[in-house]
């Protein structure tokens, strides 16, 4: 079984279609975390974070492209 992290519980809420977010904060950050948000500590200053997007018509790609940006 995978473990539980603050990143897999936000992302698996977003599966099921419930509202989550999360907050990934840096190394020694200690103010406050926003209501309603996984904190996802980092221990380093290097994220990386993978976005997806479907798309129903190849030619047409502003859509996905917009839905990621707006994320």
């Amino acid at each position: 079984m995978a473990a539980r992290t603050p990143a897999t519980s936000a992302a698996s809420a977003r599966i099921r279609g419930e509202a989550a977010s999360s907050c990934w904060l840096a190394p020694g950050y200690e103010g406050e975390v926003p209501e309603g948000h996984f904190a996802c500590r980092s221990g380093t200053n290097n994220v990386f974070v993978l976005l997806r997007a479907f798309y129903a018509d190849a030619s047409d790609l502003k859509p996905p492209v917009d839905l990621i940006e707006k994320t």
